[in-house]
Protein backbone atom coordinates (compact mmCIF):
# COMPACT_ATOMS: atom_id res chain seq x y z
CA UNK A 1 0.00 0.00 0.00
CA UNK A 2 1.38 3.39 -1.24
CA UNK A 3 2.05 6.11 1.91
CA UNK A 4 0.23 9.06 0.12
CA UNK A 5 -3.54 6.80 0.08
CA UNK A 6 -3.41 8.18 3.57
CA UNK A 7 -4.41 11.70 3.33
CA UNK A 8 -8.18 13.22 3.59
CA UNK A 9 -9.94 16.31 4.46
CA UNK A 10 -12.11 16.49 7.53
CA UNK A 11 -16.11 16.61 6.79
CA UNK A 12 -16.20 20.08 7.48
CA UNK A 13 -13.49 20.46 5.08
CA UNK A 14 -11.54 23.11 7.86
CA UNK A 15 -8.58 20.21 7.96
CA UNK A 16 -6.33 17.90 5.67
CA UNK A 17 -4.78 15.54 7.42
CA UNK A 18 -2.05 13.02 5.88
CA UNK A 19 0.62 10.18 7.56
CA UNK A 20 4.09 11.35 6.47
CA UNK A 21 6.94 9.19 5.54
CA UNK A 22 8.26 8.51 9.01
CA UNK A 23 4.68 7.86 10.27
CA UNK A 24 3.70 10.71 11.92
CA UNK A 25 0.01 12.49 11.74
CA UNK A 26 0.12 16.07 10.43
CA UNK A 27 -3.00 18.35 10.82
CA UNK A 28 -3.43 21.24 8.25
CA UNK A 29 -5.38 24.05 9.07
CA UNK A 30 -6.92 25.11 6.12
CA UNK A 31 -8.20 28.32 6.31
CA UNK A 32 -5.62 29.68 8.01
CA UNK A 33 -3.19 27.67 6.06
CA UNK A 34 -0.42 26.15 8.71
CA UNK A 35 0.60 23.25 10.09
CA UNK A 36 -2.48 22.52 13.30
CA UNK A 37 -0.87 19.46 14.82
CA UNK A 38 1.94 16.47 14.45
CA UNK A 39 1.45 13.48 16.13
CA UNK A 40 3.94 10.68 16.59
CA UNK A 41 2.07 7.54 17.24
CA UNK A 42 3.03 6.21 20.45
CA UNK A 43 3.56 3.05 21.89
CA UNK A 44 -0.05 2.46 22.97
CA UNK A 45 -0.57 2.11 19.33
CA UNK A 46 1.98 0.37 19.50
CA UNK A 47 2.20 -0.51 15.38
CA UNK A 48 2.47 1.93 12.66
CA UNK A 49 -0.41 3.36 11.15
CA UNK A 50 -1.43 2.56 7.47
CA UNK A 51 -4.35 4.37 6.96
CA UNK A 52 -7.28 6.67 8.50
CA UNK A 53 -10.37 8.26 8.44
CA UNK A 54 -12.48 11.10 10.41
CA UNK A 55 -14.92 10.08 12.37
CA UNK A 56 -17.38 12.04 14.44
CA UNK A 57 -18.48 10.51 17.66
CA UNK A 58 -21.30 11.34 19.96
CA UNK A 59 -20.96 12.16 23.67
CA UNK A 60 -19.98 9.35 25.44
CA UNK A 61 -19.61 7.22 22.43
CA UNK A 62 -16.19 5.43 21.11
CA UNK A 63 -16.54 2.76 23.82
CA UNK A 64 -14.79 4.76 26.42
CA UNK A 65 -14.74 3.95 29.90
CA UNK A 66 -16.94 5.66 32.93
CA UNK A 67 -14.52 8.13 33.56
CA UNK A 68 -13.34 9.44 30.25
CA UNK A 69 -17.40 9.64 29.29
CA UNK A 70 -17.57 12.06 32.02
CA UNK A 71 -14.31 13.78 31.29
CA UNK A 72 -15.61 13.98 27.43
CA UNK A 73 -18.94 14.97 28.46
CA UNK A 74 -17.73 18.34 30.67
CA UNK A 75 -15.49 19.51 27.79
CA UNK A 76 -16.66 18.68 24.80
CA UNK A 77 -20.20 17.73 23.70
CA UNK A 78 -21.99 16.27 21.00
CA UNK A 79 -20.29 14.92 17.61
CA UNK A 80 -17.19 15.42 18.75
CA UNK A 81 -14.28 14.96 15.83
CA UNK A 82 -11.84 12.01 15.98
CA UNK A 83 -9.51 9.88 13.90
CA UNK A 84 -9.97 5.86 13.51
CA UNK A 85 -5.98 4.62 12.52
CA UNK A 86 -5.88 1.57 10.80
CA UNK A 87 -2.59 0.09 11.67
CA UNK A 88 -0.28 -2.76 10.09
CA UNK A 89 -0.94 -5.45 12.70
CA UNK A 90 -5.21 -5.21 11.47
CA UNK A 91 -6.41 -3.28 13.81
CA UNK A 92 -8.07 0.09 14.95
CA UNK A 93 -7.37 2.73 17.39
CA UNK A 94 -9.52 6.08 18.07
CA UNK A 95 -7.16 9.17 18.03
CA UNK A 96 -8.76 12.13 19.31
CA UNK A 97 -7.32 15.49 18.03
CA UNK A 98 -8.34 17.48 21.14
CA UNK A 99 -6.32 16.08 23.26
CA UNK A 100 -3.50 14.55 20.69
CA UNK A 101 -3.89 11.14 22.73
CA UNK A 102 -5.18 7.67 21.31
CA UNK A 103 -8.41 7.14 23.51
CA UNK A 104 -9.34 3.73 22.49
CA UNK A 105 -8.27 0.70 20.59
CA UNK A 106 -11.04 -1.46 19.42
CA UNK A 107 -12.21 -5.11 20.46
CA UNK A 108 -12.06 -7.78 18.13
CA UNK A 109 -9.70 -10.43 15.77
CA UNK A 110 -9.11 -7.71 13.19
CA UNK A 111 -7.07 -8.64 9.58
CA UNK A 112 -4.01 -11.12 9.57
CA UNK A 113 -2.46 -8.63 7.71
CA UNK A 114 -2.48 -4.57 7.25
CA UNK A 115 -4.93 -2.66 6.85
CA UNK A 116 -5.58 -1.55 3.67
CA UNK A 117 -8.66 1.11 3.47
CA UNK A 118 -11.06 2.50 6.39
CA UNK A 119 -14.12 4.27 6.22
CA UNK A 120 -17.39 5.49 8.01
CA UNK A 121 -20.78 4.79 6.96
CA UNK A 122 -24.07 4.80 8.77
CA UNK A 123 -22.73 4.46 12.32
CA UNK A 124 -20.01 1.78 11.43
CA UNK A 125 -16.36 1.36 10.51
CA UNK A 126 -15.13 -0.65 7.62
CA UNK A 127 -12.19 -2.06 6.86
CA UNK A 128 -10.30 -3.84 4.20
CA UNK A 129 -7.12 -5.89 4.27
CA UNK A 130 -4.19 -7.64 2.75
CA UNK A 131 -6.57 -10.87 3.60
CA UNK A 132 -9.19 -9.88 1.53
CA UNK A 133 -11.42 -9.31 4.07
CA UNK A 134 -13.51 -6.67 4.57
CA UNK A 135 -14.67 -5.84 8.45
CA UNK A 136 -17.69 -4.39 9.95
CA UNK A 137 -16.27 -2.37 13.38
CA UNK A 138 -19.20 -1.00 15.54
CA UNK A 139 -18.21 3.17 16.23
CA UNK A 140 -20.49 3.38 19.10
CA UNK A 141 -18.51 0.38 20.97
CA UNK A 142 -15.36 -0.06 19.47
CA UNK A 143 -15.68 -3.59 18.77
CA UNK A 144 -15.85 -5.72 15.75
CA UNK A 145 -19.73 -6.85 14.53
CA UNK A 146 -19.09 -8.56 10.97
CA UNK A 147 -16.56 -10.32 8.58
CA UNK A 148 -17.15 -10.25 4.95
CA UNK A 149 -14.89 -12.62 2.94
CA UNK A 150 -15.32 -10.70 -0.40
CA UNK A 151 -12.25 -12.23 -1.90
CA UNK A 152 -8.81 -14.31 -2.04
CA UNK A 153 -6.86 -11.55 -2.88
CA UNK A 154 -5.63 -8.44 -1.37
CA UNK A 155 -7.73 -5.28 -1.48
CA UNK A 156 -5.96 -1.68 -1.60
CA UNK A 157 -8.52 0.73 -1.09
CA UNK A 158 -12.26 0.86 0.67
CA UNK A 159 -15.76 3.41 0.46
CA UNK A 160 -18.98 2.47 1.84
CA UNK A 161 -22.49 3.73 0.89
CA UNK A 162 -26.01 3.18 1.00
CA UNK A 163 -25.72 3.54 4.92
CA UNK A 164 -23.63 0.71 4.91
CA UNK A 165 -25.30 -1.79 2.62
CA UNK A 166 -23.24 -1.37 0.10
CA UNK A 167 -19.16 -1.77 0.23
CA UNK A 168 -17.08 -0.32 -2.37
CA UNK A 169 -13.73 -3.04 -2.38
CA UNK A 170 -10.77 -2.45 -4.81
CA UNK A 171 -8.46 -4.28 -5.87
CA UNK A 172 -7.59 -4.38 -9.56
CA UNK A 173 -11.86 -4.27 -10.16
CA UNK A 174 -13.90 -2.38 -7.91
CA UNK A 175 -16.24 -4.82 -6.15
CA UNK A 176 -19.52 -4.03 -5.09
CA UNK A 177 -20.14 -5.80 -1.88
CA UNK A 178 -23.98 -5.94 -0.44
CA UNK A 179 -23.54 -6.45 3.52
CA UNK A 180 -26.65 -7.78 4.37
CA UNK A 181 -27.50 -10.39 2.01
CA UNK A 182 -23.52 -11.03 1.67
CA UNK A 183 -22.79 -11.12 -1.82
CA UNK A 184 -21.33 -9.86 -4.59
CA UNK A 185 -23.34 -7.13 -6.79
CA UNK A 186 -21.08 -6.50 -9.42
CA UNK A 187 -17.30 -5.93 -10.42
CA UNK A 188 -16.32 -2.86 -12.47
CA UNK A 189 -13.63 -3.73 -14.47
CA UNK A 190 -11.39 -0.82 -16.37
CA UNK A 191 -8.13 -0.14 -13.81
CA UNK A 192 -5.05 -1.97 -15.19
CA UNK A 193 -2.89 -1.58 -11.33
CA UNK A 194 -4.58 -2.40 -7.94
CA UNK A 195 -7.04 0.79 -7.16
CA UNK A 196 -5.85 2.77 -4.45
CA UNK A 197 -8.36 5.76 -3.87
CA UNK A 198 -11.59 5.58 -3.95
CA UNK A 199 -14.24 8.91 -3.18
CA UNK A 200 -17.90 8.52 -3.58
CA UNK A 201 -20.05 11.66 -4.67
CA UNK A 202 -24.09 11.86 -5.00
CA UNK A 203 -25.91 14.58 -7.22
CA UNK A 204 -29.37 16.31 -6.44
CA UNK A 205 -31.45 13.46 -8.35
CA UNK A 206 -30.06 11.04 -6.06
CA UNK A 207 -27.53 9.08 -8.36
CA UNK A 208 -24.29 7.52 -6.39
CA UNK A 209 -20.99 7.52 -8.15
CA UNK A 210 -17.78 6.53 -7.20
CA UNK A 211 -14.06 7.86 -7.93
CA UNK A 212 -11.28 5.66 -8.29
CA UNK A 213 -7.68 5.99 -8.97
CA UNK A 214 -4.79 3.39 -9.45
CA UNK A 215 -1.25 3.02 -8.63
CA UNK A 216 -0.09 3.52 -12.20
CA UNK A 217 -2.82 4.75 -14.45
CA UNK A 218 -2.60 8.11 -15.58
CA UNK A 219 -6.09 8.86 -14.89
CA UNK A 220 -9.04 8.91 -12.71
CA UNK A 221 -12.17 7.08 -13.73
CA UNK A 222 -16.01 7.72 -12.76
CA UNK A 223 -18.10 5.01 -12.51
CA UNK A 224 -22.28 4.98 -12.16
CA UNK A 225 -23.57 2.74 -9.35
CA UNK A 226 -26.70 2.58 -10.26
CA UNK A 227 -27.72 0.22 -12.79
CA UNK A 228 -25.81 -2.87 -14.43
CA UNK A 229 -23.04 -0.87 -16.15
CA UNK A 230 -19.10 -2.64 -15.33
CA UNK A 231 -17.23 0.06 -17.63
CA UNK A 232 -16.39 3.51 -16.59
CA UNK A 233 -18.76 6.15 -17.19
CA UNK A 234 -15.86 8.82 -18.09
CA UNK A 235 -12.36 9.41 -17.35
CA UNK A 236 -10.77 12.20 -16.14
CA UNK A 237 -6.92 12.36 -18.23
CA UNK A 238 -3.82 13.43 -15.81
CA UNK A 239 0.16 13.97 -16.23
CA UNK A 240 0.86 11.01 -13.60
CA UNK A 241 -1.16 8.67 -11.76
CA UNK A 242 -3.09 10.34 -9.03
CA UNK A 243 -1.90 10.34 -4.92
CA UNK A 244 -5.00 11.79 -3.71
CA UNK A 245 -9.10 12.36 -4.98
CA UNK A 246 -10.79 15.19 -3.50
CA UNK A 247 -14.71 15.83 -4.53
CA UNK A 248 -18.22 17.20 -3.89
CA UNK A 249 -21.08 17.75 -6.13
CA UNK A 250 -22.31 21.84 -6.28
CA UNK A 251 -26.12 21.98 -7.93
CA UNK A 252 -25.45 18.62 -9.72
CA UNK A 253 -21.38 20.10 -11.13
CA UNK A 254 -18.71 17.52 -9.93
CA UNK A 255 -15.96 19.27 -8.30
CA UNK A 256 -13.15 17.29 -8.35
CA UNK A 257 -9.10 18.11 -7.19
CA UNK A 258 -6.69 15.85 -7.78
CA UNK A 259 -3.05 15.55 -6.73
CA UNK A 260 -0.90 13.45 -8.94
CA UNK A 261 2.52 12.49 -8.44
CA UNK A 262 4.30 15.25 -10.11
CA UNK A 263 1.83 17.90 -8.58
CA UNK A 264 -1.60 19.12 -9.11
Amino acid sequence: MAASIARRFSRDGKLFAFVNSQGKFVTYDVEKSSVAQIYTPNLHLNVPCTCFTWVQVQAGGGGQSAKKKKRSSSGGGAGQTMVAFGTSKGGIALYNPATAQIERSFKGAGHTGAITGICSEGGALFTSGNDGKVIEWSLADCEQKKVHNVGFEKLTSLAATHQGETILAGSKQLKLWDTAKGKMVRQLVGHTSNIVLVEVVNDLDGAIYALTGSTNDRNVSLWALEGDEKIPAGLFSLDDAPESISARMEENTLHLLVVAKSGI
